[in-house]
């Protein structure tokens, strides 16, 4: 090989040597040897040992090193390639010998060291992210050293203006997009060299450059290109995929979302309603609650035997005198004065459903009281008794459709009007009690009782006195809202949601509306049954009731983030918000139909801080908001401010003032305020049934199918309204591109550090490029689990997993039922269904159990470079 001698540095212009094939004698390579794997089901003793005994933290480590790897090796191909494009612009053919796809003897006996193979290093993310990295970092650099030359900045002084943008972006742009479609030394050569007389070549080639760099990758002239071309189409496609989503709306979509598009004021009474709702119901709690806590702490046999004393006037004085001999124990002083403010309670109740068009005939000498086993009650009577309560059924029916108001009555039919179970209850309680007037029709919470008392053979069908204590004044409180949003309250400060909805121009809109809210009233009433129930609750208990499902939260973080800013989420300054301040209590609104085992399923979340941090992240979310919006308001003169009105106006009208005056003075007890805080929270949280589908509402067994989906219905609606129909939209699609960027970072990669974070903590191998394939599904709507049963099970698993209500013990069973050996299949589901046990479940599967098997066999396989 002939020695190589390097041209010095005489001149500034530099003309590099011409690369000749005849001066590369290349290294020839031995016949590639045939390679033989070891059998997997016979491996080498010391391997497995060495895979059975080593800790999770060494395959963290083996993981780290093949990152690494990528890393650096990937930087170094991506520095290759940039120096080969700059090198193509002064006409010079410099091959890129770090190139993947080329022979690197360095670069293969390191990846056999890291355990990365050429084709495992071509195919890795961590090797692409570096690569556009480092040529971005270097592309600046490069960009910003050449202008310091004269000659150079006289060039760019005569190209386009857009050539002084950032180049180095433009060109990292030109290089990611070489291998596909035409590149800048491309267009360079295509036109005439752009040189006046004297120049030289170099001179005109870089013209060529800056020109061909204004047009490929200029912000200016691509912007303009991409408004005539880019824009409408990416608008176009948007467009297609909201028209998709509008027309499944009854099954993804909010009733609220809908309303807001619509008329975003009545969407706002419609947050206040609820919120009205929650903070009454809370009210009356309160002052119950000293009493609850101190009667939790008698025995069941006198709780019960109390209840029967306060259901009879005539044992009201026997009551008090137990409650004299219970205060003498310790803790309990003071439990008499108690009883006497739930009294007192239930007569502010009494008076404020009268003056909201219930008449309760209520009494102060019993406490009210209610049946909770209807159906048993219901055998017990025999036939005759049955046609008389299927009259009152149809009595009460036809009494709800008559009180509707008018405007409810043109969407809803006698016909589609039915009971809910409380009602169809609180009917029989009338029967039982001896309320059972034909043709009354009226709500059993309005007749008198004339049973004199509770005995030890019916007390069984009422439930137990503080549940019935608080359904009585979750119902009451309902109707009174209810009746007051609806317009049929005597109250002159209630306003009817119908009269905003008449000020509305458009009739099909108004009716569209009208609509919506029947269907939030007619089906949200409605509770789902026995069955169902149980089925999900079964589901929640063997799914989410674990300390992983906890940290699974922590991704609200990163929601909340991309909702009020990552710092107004950090920030630990600010008021203390609480959650009950708003009336709030449950984790979402498909967990309060968890009926008779609610308090089981609440004592699970609470084991697993579950619940807890439900209430923190809420919490959170409610104090990042009124931060962003203080931020926002400070000073009247900037954008923000303007932007905070145009934006709520709409929502509030005349209260705007009042919103941005106590927000701008820190008062978040402002009823406005806590108005604005929260609907901020109903915007990614499925805390009402406003929040939830037509079809959700609408269909009592079909909710088992929205089991564990609710929170991913908010997220869709957030990304459709903030990503989809902004983009859908020529004007907003600036905005849509930088918020599908910020959800896509703070969302989807705090969604990652929990998938990882999970990983690590149970000893599961953690692989970089399948937790970004998790991220990408769980982001449109597919779930962990889902993705795992899709890799598992195939195709059709996944699209199960997501669509069909999540039963992984209903799953292991069909396996075995499937199965061609049922007597194995048998025996290996049922080390599956370990990991479903509540709490301690997935600690069992992964450290001891078929996980644990799991685990070796996958760093088995990684060792074997099995794919």
């Amino acid at each position: 090989m002939d020695e190589f001698t390097p041209i010095p540095f005489e001149e500034k212009e530099f003309t590099p040597l011409p690369f000749n094939q005849q001066n590369f004698t290349p290294i020839p390579f031995e016949e590639e040897q045939e390679f033989t794997p070891i059998p997997l089901e016979d491996p080498s003793p010391d391997l497995k040992e060495k895979i059975d005994e080593a800790p999770w933290y060494e395959s963290m480590l083996y993981e780290f090193n093949k990152f690494k790897f990528n890393a650096l090796f990937g930087g170094a191909e991506g520095a290759g390639e940039l120096v080969s494009s700059v090198g193509e612009l002064v006409g010079a053919d410099i091959d890129n010998p770090l190139a993947s796809e080329k022979p690197n003897l360095f670069r293969d006996a390191m990846g056999a060291m890291h355990g990365v193979s050429q084709k495992e290093f071509q195919e890795s993310t961590v090797r692409d992210v570096a690569r556009v990295g480092t040529q971005l970092g270097m592309g600046g650099g490069v960009v910003k050293g050449l202008t310091s030359i004269p000659k150079v900045a006289k060039a760019l002084s005569s190209v386009p203006k857009a050539v002084k943008l950032p180049v180095g972006a433009a060109l990292t742009e030109f290089i990611a997009l070489s291998a596909d479609e035409k590149g800048l030394s491309d267009a360079i050569g295509m036109g005439p060299l752009q040189k006046k007389e004297g120049e030289s070549v170099f001179m005109g080639k870089l013209k060529n450059a800056g020109e061909g760099l204004a047009m490929f990758g200029g912000l200016k002239a691509a912007g303009k290109v991409a408004d005539k071309t880019l824009v409408p189409a990416v608008n176009k496609t948007f467009s297609v995929i909201e028209k998709g989503l509008e027309k499944v709306d009854p099954y993804i979509r909010p009733i609220k979302s809908k309303i807001k598009e619509l008329d975003p004021f009545v969407a706002s009474r419609m947050d206040k309603f609820e919120l009205d709702n929650l903070m009454l119901k809370q009210n009356f709690v309160d002052q119950m609650q000293p009493f609850a806590d101190q009667f939790k702490k008698i025995s069941k046999d006198e709780q019960k035997k109390f209840q029967r004393l306060t259901s009879n006037p005539d044992s009201m004085k026997k009551a008090f005198d137990m409650l004299d001999e219970v205060q003498k124990r310790k803790g309990m002083d003071g439990i008499k004065a108690n009883f006497l403010n739930v009294r007192q309670g239930l007569d502010d109740l009494h008076a404020l459903a009268n003056k909201n068009g219930i008449e309760i005939e209520y009494r102060k000498d019993y406490l009210p009281r209610v049946m909770k086993d209807y159906d048993g009650f219901v055998k017990s009577l025999g036939k005759e008794p049955r046609s008389q309560l299927e009259e009152m059924f149809r009595a009460a029916e036809k009494k709800k459709f008559d009180d509707m108001p008018e405007k409810m009555k043109q969407s809803v039919s006698l016909e589609d009007t039915k009971l809910s179970e409380a009602e169809r209850a609180k009917v029989i309680q009338n029967y039982f009690e001896g309320n059972n007037l034909r043709g009354s029709g009226k709500m059993g919470l309005q007749k008198e009782r004339v049973l004199a008392s509770i005995t030890d053979d019916t007390q069984k069908y009422y439930d137990d006195f503080l549940g019935g204590l608080q359904k009585y004044v979750d119902n009451v409180t309902y109707n009174v809202n209810k009746n007051r949003f609806l317009g049929k309250s005597q109250d002159p400060t209630a306003k009817s949601i119908f009269t905003d909805i008449e000020r509305i121009e458009d009739g099909k809109v108004q009716d569209e509306i009208t609509k919506l809210v029947s269907t939030r009233f007619k089906g949200g009433e409605a509770r789902i049954g026995k069955g169902t129930n149980i089925a999900r609750n079964v589901i929640y208990a063997s799914t989410i009731a674990n300390p992983y499902s906890t940290i699974t939260q922590l991704g609200d973080l990163a929601l909340n983030s991309y909702r009020n800013g990552l710092i107004n989420t950090l920030s630990p300054f600010g008021p203390k918000i609480k959650l009950k301040e708003f009336g709030l209590n449950d984790i979402a609104s498909e967990f309060t139909d968890a009926g008779a085992v609610k308090g089981a399923m609440d004592k699970l979340f609470k084991v697993t801080g579950f619940k807890n941090l439900d209430i923190a992240l809420k919490e959170n979310n409610l104090r990042g908001a009124f931060r962003q919006a203080q931020g926002q308001l400070r000073n009247k003169n900037s954008k923000a401010y303007k932007k905070f009105i145009e934006e709520n106006k709409p929502f509030f009208e005349n209260e705007t003032d009042d919103l941005i005056d106590a927000i701008r003075r820190g008062d978040s007890q402002n009823e406005n305020v806590r108005h604005f805080l929260f609907s901020r929270l109903t915007k990614t949280q499925p805390i009402t049934l406003s929040e939830m589908p037509a079809k959700y509402l609408n269909m009592k067994g079909g909710r088992l199918f929205y089991s564990l989906k609710t929170f991913f219905v908010k997220q869709l609606d957030v990304m459709r309204e903030d990503i989809v129909q902004k983009l859908a939209k020529r004007e907003t699609s600036k905005e849509g591109i930088q918020n599908a960027a910020r959800f896509a970072m703070l969302f989807g990669g705090g969604t990652a550090a929990v998938n990882i974070t999970k990983d690590l903590i149970l000893g599961r191998p953690v692989e970089i490029s399948d937790e970004l394939m998790d991220v990408g599904m769980q982001m449109i709507g597919a779930s962990r689990y889902a993705v795992y049963k899709a890799k598992s099970d195939g195709f059709f698993g996944g699209l199960g997993a997501v669509f069909a209500p999540p039963a992984p013990i209903l799953n292991e069973a069909v396996k075995v039922a499937f199965a061609d050996d049922k007597e194995e299949a048998l025996k290996k589901q049922s080390k599956e269904l370990v990991r479903y046990i509540p709490v301690v479940g997935k600690d069992i599967y992964w450290r001891f159990g078929a996980g644990e098997e799991k685990i070796k066999q996958q760093r088995l396989d990684k060792l074997r470079g099995k794919e």
